[in-house]
């Protein structure tokens, strides 16, 4: 199987992440049901996920998928980072939803937390 084409989509450059009880989808800080969604029609969608600096005690990832005619997201990968320093991994996809969005939120005010991330959509012949 060869490649034919990718994009990568930066989601949190460096993203300070304050506390909130609700996921952000945004570096604007969006919270909202319609906030955040990428379009995922290639045959693989990678996750990139770098923390950077976690000074709150847990940072909360969640990654949703959501199909155009249904109005509810649904979660496709959630896990908490705890006490670390600095992550970096990536996450394959492999749910053949029509759109995902990335989700994070951490559970106190202590600052910065830090993250990076991005979607890598690739398509094969």
């Amino acid at each position: 199987m060869a490649t034919i084409g990718y994009s990568y989509v930066s989601i949190y450059g460096g993203y300070n992440v304050v506390a909130t009880s609700n996921y952000v989808y945004s570096t604007t800080a969006s919270t909202g049901a319609e906030d955040g969604w990428y379009t995922q029609k290639p045959d693989q969608v990678l996750i990139t996920v770098g923390v950077a600096t976690l000074t709150a005690t847990t940072l909360s990832l969640r990654i949703e998928g959501r199909y155009p005619t249904h109005d509810r997201a649904f979660e496709i990968y959630q896990v908490d980072y705890t006490s670390i320093t600095s992550i970096d991994e990536s996450l394959i996809i492999t749910e053949t939803c029509p759109e995902v969005r990335v989700g994070v939120k951490v559970n106190n005010s202590a600052s910065p937390n830090n993250i990076y991330c991005g979607l890598c959509r690739t398509e094969f012949t």
